[in-house]
């Protein structure tokens, strides 16, 4: 019986696009997730808390960038766009080429600062500048994946990215190299083939299957209402890594990382299942189904909840019996970072459910408000409380965005009744 039901579902999976589609999107985050719950703990066992949380900081920075660069075109580039894997990734280098103009200024300023002889700001600059790149460059290998369906490209940029990083972690932590910069240049290193990869199929892509023009600024002038919301959701999702070096110090990012890095990758595969639905959202309109719409929502916060307890039961024992004593104090907020994040997840099934309806600006005015609140939270409660503060400021705020996106949807269902 059971090798039958295995079976069946098998089939299922074969025959279902978007059912293989989101098996291997899932399969890749959680390879993604496992090897940075490992690299965290490494990077804390061979950094001290100072240099772990600047190593935090200036990542953060480059995602934070990332997601400003690829202009909020990414979920309508999903929404839109179905072709092989060269073509889709050379319509997203078109799509996407303002943000090269953005990236060669920084460097052009990289230049300038270092010709200055200010080589301490110019390093660290440089290396997220580089790192920025090639993150962009990580996305549109998983977006083209979702827009054709190539596993092998998706796969191969995948695997190699997080065995190297895994590899430079390790070899870093046992010869004791304790500067920020180095493990930094490891991060560079290990994302360089999604880069390598890009212009291979943007060569091999030449003019074939490209939209037209018009069909470009279309999805340019989406991505540009969503991209408020693509900022408020990274910097909704990560606050304490861009605040807390601010209103406390690195070295208290550096204790609090620990926890919080461990903890995010309960979020990566339902956020990569809810990016994966959203084409099949559209069909089945979740959004004007509020029974639909709950149980997709519930999934994806019991999704999290689950991930989330499974990661803290290995953490918990790790942090007292591995890592220094001065990341003890990590524990206490394992509670409180666990509910932010279950509120995050919930929000993007519920904003891609937004999205697939026709309601952009939706999302963009919960990220918005959302980030506001938080915001102003952040600003009183780190310094009264330190990690625990920036905890309570991303419940607060992940709360609003989840409270103020669902007052749209039933407003929108209220004026069309």
């Amino acid at each position: 019986m059971v090798i039958r039901t295995l079976h069946t579902l098998l089939a299922k999976v074969h025959s279902s696009r978007t059912a293989t589609l989101t098996l291997w999107l899932l399969v890749s985050q959680l390879l993604a997730a496992g090897v940075s719950f490992a690299v965290n703990i490494i990077a804390a066992y061979g950094l001290d808390p100072e240099q772990r949380g600047l190593l935090a900081f200036y990542l953060q920075i480059g995602y934070l960038f990332t997601t400003f660069l690829l202009l909020g075109t990414e979920k309508p580039f999903l929404a839109n766009v179905q072709a092989r894997f060269p073509p889709a990734v050379a319509l997203l280098l078109r799509i996407l080429r303002p943000s090269y103009v953005i990236i060669a200024t920084i460097f052009v300023g990289v230049l300038g600062v270092y010709a200055f002889g200010l080589a301490a700001i110019a390093a660290p600059v440089g290396l997220v500048g580089v790192f920025i790149v090639c993150n962009q460059h990580l996305r549109i290998i998983r977006a083209a994946y979702i827009a054709s369906g190539d596993l092998r490209p998706f796969l191969t940029v995948i695997v190699t990215t997080n065995i190297l990083t895994l590899t430079f972690a390790v070899v870093l932590a046992i010869l004791q190299h304790g500067n920020f910069l180095t493990w930094l240049l490891a991060y560079v290193v290990a994302n360089i083939i999604a880069t390598v990869y890009v212009a291979r199929s943007s060569l091999l892509a030449g003019h074939d299957e490209l939209l037209q023009a018009t069909q470009i600024r279309s999805i340019q002038r989406q991505g540009l209402r969503l991209l408020p919301a693509s900022l408020g959701n990274i910097t909704l999702f990560r606050p304490d890594r861009l605040l807390l070096p601010l209103l406390a110090s690195p070295a208290d990012l550096g204790i609090y990382i620990v926890v919080s890095a461990a903890l995010e990758v309960a979020v990566w595969p339902v956020q990569q299942w809810s990016d994966s639905k959203m084409r099949q959202w559209q069909q089945t309109k979740p959004f004007t189904n509020q029974r639909l719409r709950l149980a997709i929502v519930s999934k994806a916060a019991l999704g999290v909840l689950g991930l989330a307890v499974a990661c803290s039961v290995v953490l918990f024992p790790v942090v007292l019996w591995v890592l220094p004593d001065e990341y003890n104090a990590s524990l206490m907020l394992i509670v409180p970072i666990t509910c932010a994040n279950v509120v995050f997840g919930a929000s993007r099934a519920q904003q891609g459910i937004a999205i697939s309806g026709n309601r952009s600006g939706l999302v963009s005015t919960a990220e918005v408000s959302g980030l506001f609140v938080s915001v102003g939270a952040y600003v009183v409660l780190i310094p009264l409380l330190g990690g625990m503060g920036a905890a309570v400021g991303s419940i607060i705020g992940n709360s609003v965005c989840f409270a103020v996106t669902e007052l749209g949807v039933w407003l929108s269902r209220g004026t069309k009744e």
